[in-house]
């Protein structure tokens, strides 16, 4: 029995900075649930994540088994937030073997290690795990170069051999964009290059 709390999360949260057109003014906006690129910061928001170790254990649809977010600096900031930087891969827990993060819905779940002596002197790690909180990983758009006619986005990551294009949705404000699927280019579609 522990007088620590069991850790537990309540939100996730991301900032999103951006040039706001025509003038390229500085602007943001706070997302909850957090939908981060990859490279940027996740703050995850709840209770109890006071110990001697924490872990950031993820879940994917796409994954045979849970990953950890191996290097992404996982921080405790403040009583109740951590905050991590997403990486383009994690590993899988059970073996340590890397693997891609990928755009889509993802599970976080916090992993609290306490290191407790025993009245034999004997020193044991206890671990608590918190619910399971989702967020989403998004593509990112790195620079957008338009030319009459077109407009070419560059970033990460639209293209990978686990992703099905048919997955990739593209919006000019409200108005979708579909995906050229007969090979004649016309205007109100994209191509993944």
């Amino acid at each position: 029995i522990f007088t620590e709390r069991a850790p537990r999360i309540t939100s996730t949260r991301n900032i999103i900075q951006y040039n706001m057109p025509p003038t390229n003014t500085p602007a943001k906006v706070s997302v909850q649930p957090a939908q981060v690129p990859v490279a940027s910061t996740i703050d995850i928001f709840g209770s109890g994540f006071h110990g001697d170790r924490l872990d950031l254990r993820l879940y994917s649809s796409r994954w045979p088994e849970p990953g950890l977010a191996a290097g992404w600096n996982l921080t405790q900031t403040s009583e109740d937030q951590l905050t991590a930087t997403v990486m383009p891969t994690a590993v899988i827990e059970r073996t340590g073997t890397p693997i891609d993060v990928l755009p889509g819905v993802f599970g976080a779940q916090v992993i609290v290690t306490r290191m407790v002596q025993l009245s034999n002197g004997e020193v044991r790690n206890i671990r608590n795990v918190s619910n399971q909180f989702p967020f989403m990983i998004c593509p990112r758009i790195d620079t957008l170069v338009t030319a009459p006619g077109s407009l070419t986005v560059t970033g990460y990551l639209f293209q990978h051999a686990l992703l099905n294009v048919n997955e990739l949705m593209v919006y000019l404000g409200e108005e979708r964009i579909f995906l050229d699927d007969d090979g004649v280019f016309n205007p109100g579609e994209f191509q993944v290059t």
